[in-house]
Order: C-alpha cells, then sequence, then structure tokens
C-alpha cells in the first residue's frame, strides 16, 4: 500500500513504507539499509528501488541513538576570523565529510573561558571525538574540562599538559623562521626584529627558538625577539619604538597577520617604505601576501593540511579507542618575495 500524497508531505518516509512499497518484510528493509550480506540479490534491488521511489532519508538522530554514536566531531576554533583556522575547519571537513561524519564548530571568541564552555556544550551534544585549537594553554577550566573527556580528543597547533591524554597535529614554525633569518643575514642584514605573540602560545614558542637558532651560530647577529599581545595596535606601538632608535632594525619578521598590519603602519607614519628602507617578512600572512606591494615574503604553513592530518587521527582513534595518543609535525616553507630586501648600503 502506498501512502497518500497528504501523509507523505506531514510525516517522515520510515522504513515501514519501504517495505510495502518492496513488498517485503521490515528486517529485510532493515538489513539492507545496513549494509548487510545476508540479503537476497532481488530483495536488496526492490528495497533500494523503494526507498529511491518514496525518497526515503534514514534518521540519523535515531540511528545515533541506537548506535551511541552520533557521527559528528565537534571542532573549537580560539579564533573564527582568523582565515588560518577556516582553512583547519575546511580540511577537516573535507576528510569527515567522506566517512559520513559531520563537523560542529564553536569559536571561543580569543577568550580562554569560552574554551571549557565550548567542551561542554560539545560533550552535551556527543561528539564522538574533538579536535581543538585552545586559547590558551594550561588554562585551569580547559585542562580539568579536557582530563576528564572520554572521547578521542586533537589538539591543533597548540600544546597541553601532559595529563592531557591527546593527539596533537603540529607546524614546524621554528624551521621556517630559520630559514628567513638566515635569507635576511644572506641579504646584509645585522639588525633583526622578531615580532611574536606571548609565550603562552606554542607558535610563539618556537619562532622564538628559530631566531635563538641563527643567533647561537653567529654572535656577532643583533638578533631580537620582542613579545607582545596579537593585536594591529600593540604592533604598530613597537614598530614605532624600535623605529625610532638610533640604531633601528633593518629587517622586521612578524608572527602574525594583525602585527603585520600594526608594523606597516608604523613604517608609513616613519616614511619608511616595506622592501625598500626596512625589509618585511611575515608569518601567516592574509592570502594577499603574494599581491601586496612589494609582494611580501612569507613563512608559510598549509593550514588545511593540519585540519586533514588531525581528521584522520581523530577516525582512526574512533575506529580503536584503545590506540596510543599520535603527534604529527607538519613541516613549513619560507618563500622569499621582494619585501626581503638587501640591508640599506648593500
Amino acid at each position: 500500500m502506498e501512502p497518500s500524497g497528504g501523509d507523505q508531505r506531514s510525516r517522515r518516509v520510515g522504513i515501514r513504507d519501504v517495505a510495502e512499497r518492496a513488498g517485503v518484510g521490515i528486517s529485510t528493509v532493515s538489513r539492507v539499509l545496513a549494509g548487510r550480506t545476508n540479503v537476497r540479490p532481488e530483495l536488496r534491488e526492490r528495497v533500494i528501488a523503494a526507498a529511491g521511489e518514496l525518497g526515503y532519508q534514514p534518521d540519523v538522530l535515531a540511528q545515533s541513538l541506537r548506535r551511541g554514536k552520533t557521527r559528528s566531531v565537534g571542532f573549537i576554533a580560539d579564533d573564527l576570523s582568523n582565515h588560518l583556522i577556516a582553512d583547519i575547519a575546511t580540511g577537516a571537513e573535507s576528510i569527515l565529510r567522506a566517512h559520513g561524519y559531520s563537523l560542529l564548530v564553536m569559536n571561543s571568541e580569543l577568550d580562554p573561558e569560552l574554551d571549557a564552555e565550548n567542551i561542554a556544550v560539545l560533550r552535551s551534544r556527543r561528539v564522538d571525538a574533538l579536535m581543538m585549537c585552545p586559547v590558551e594553554e594550561a588554562h585551569a577550566a580547559t585542562v580539568e574540562a579536557l582530563t576528564s573527556l572520554e572521547i578521542p580528543l586533537c589538539i591543533v597547533e597548540g600544546d597541553q599538559p601532559a595529563t592531557v591524554p591527546a593527539s596533537y597535529v603540529l607546524s614546524d614554525h621554528r624551521d621556517g623562521i630559520r630559514r628567513a633569518v638566515r635569507h635576511l643575514v644572506s641579504l646584509g642584514h645585522r639588525r633583526i626584529v622578531l615580532l611574536t605573540g606571548p609565550d603562552r602560545y606554542r607558535s610563539a614558542r618556537e619562532r622564538a627558538a628559530g631566531l635563538a637558532d641563527v643567533a647561537a651560530a653567529d654572535p656577532s647577529l643583533a638578533l631580537e625577539r620582542v613579545a607582545i599581545e596579537l593585536s594591529t595596535e600593540d604592533g604598530e606601538r613597537t614598530a614605532s619604538a624600535l623605529l625610532a632608535r638610533p640604531a633601528p632594525p633593518t629587517a622586521f619578521v612578524v608572527g602574525g597577520a594583525r602585527l603585520l598590519v600594526g608594523v606597516l603602519r608604523a613604517l608609513e607614519t616613519a616614511g619608511r617604505e616595506p622592501g625598500k628602507d626596512v625589509a618585511i617578512v611575515t608569518a601567516d600572512a592574509h592570502p594577499i601576501a603574494s599581491v601586496f606591494r612589494p609582494p611580501l615574503a612569507t613563512v608559510m604553513r598549509d593550514p588545511a593540511a593540519v585540519g586533514r592530518a588531525a581528521a584522520e587521527i581523530l577516525l582512526r582513534h574512533i575506529a580503536d579507542p584503545a590506540a596510543p595518543p599520535e603527534t604529527i609535525v607538519l613541516g613549513t616553507s619560507y618563500v622569499p618575495r621582494a619585501s626581503a630586501s638587501p640591508a640599506p648600503g648593500r
């Protein structure tokens, strides 16, 4: 018996409707839709045809409740306005979608208190796994919430205390900065300043380590790391003060898009031209870096690859909850462009 048109508009088509259309039992429909092989081929074809004719869509929520799985993964972003975070989410979703999972994204808006709240929300949604870019490492409420998780966890581009049972996907910021600073030294620069965020960010610590590697190899260089908050205002204020020194830096390596805007503003105010009077290298710059004039030399990572790697780790751990945590470190690259100009007088 075929459901009436009014019935189809007012209620969801269920497996009973499919069974009636195909002329088989409900258990046969269930086995076919579950992908089981113990169904005769002719019956399987009838069920599939009936489901297509009726526009049957499985009730994912009901299936999730029966299986104890929601086929969803949570992603807590520290700042969704950052294009890198959007790329990480896009990379992760591309893998999860292919495996029948959805990605639930929450934004902590650079507020560490929201991290713990977002963890609680996603736990209440019963996600099967969690990936996270924490606002602050070792934030007490966040660490407590993560330590008590009973689902696979992958921390992206950050660290957590050893008490947190997590896998990690990281980028090799240290190597990228090391390459960039060595290139500037080869162009005759001796006074180079690296601007980073505070040490509570892994990326800032790793970038500082890259600068320290070059300094250790040549103590005659005046290499300086300045750690400030990741804001345009702090970047402009700090760069202005550095440019006002009797012997100002001849090159800046800038770790962050917001800091970059501040440095460029400071250069304009001081009447200094980037790529001519002062060399500029940026890290994690906006995609317009290559079309900026002059084009900006950039230390680059692949955020989409970070997201894909995190998703793949979580899928492995969903399939095997007893698997040990993993750590994946992805390489960075340095792209020299016109803004990495020779030192004045070179």
